[in-house]
């Protein structure tokens, strides 16, 4: 069973969004359970959402000397010793649900703690602000106007897509779908 995540990112530093989304990982100073599969839904402190991933592997530490392409000005910068890959599947977030509905909704009390989420009615709720689709539609392939988005076409946060991804999430799941996946 896969898990959702809300990680705040500092006020300080916005542009570590389109850092990560650049370099398909995210950095993190503490060890959270973060697994292959689960989804991470990104909020700016002070702001909202911005954006969502699909984790592709563990978090796991770093190695002495791994780059971080972080903002040099970033005084946590040096105590980041966890990371995990990610496929992009929101670039940007359609809601802009505030920290008491995230609360309301999702279960999520303080999103300063990094919670995690397992309810699946939350999951669907934190979906639905993410990626802007009614909680009842129907599974479908999601892609621009001109269809699939090439391998060589940056998305809105800068990184390009991979090939036969489409710019967003590609599989919006009914309650009933997203039940049996979860």
């Amino acid at each position: 069973m896969s898990t959702a995540w809300i990680v705040a990112i500092d006020r300080e530093n916005p542009e570590h969004w389109r850092i990560a989304c650049e370099n398909s990982f995210w950095d993190m100073t503490s060890r959270r359970d973060i697994r292959a599969g689960d989804v991470v839904y990104f909020w700016q402190s002070g702001e909202s959402f911005v954006g969502s991933v699909r984790v592709l592997d563990d978090l796991h530490e770093t190695l002495p000397g791994t780059e971080m392409p972080w903002n040099i000005d970033d005084a946590k910068r040096s105590n980041y010793r966890f990371r995990f890959n990610f496929v992009l599947e929101h670039a940007t977030s359609a809601g802009q649900p505030t920290g008491k509905e995230v609360a309301k909704n999702a279960g999520a009390p303080a999103l300063h703690t990094k919670p995690h989420i397992t309810d699946p009615d939350s999951m669907r709720w934190l979906e639905s602000q993410v990626a802007g689709v009614a909680l009842h539609a129907d599974p479908v392939w999601s892609t621009d106007e001109t269809g699939l988005v090439s391998p060589s076409t940056p998305t809105r946060c800068g990184a390009p897509t991979r090939p036969g991804w489409c710019r967003w999430r590609t599989w919006r799941p009914t309650i009933a779908s997203a039940s049996r996946q979860m």
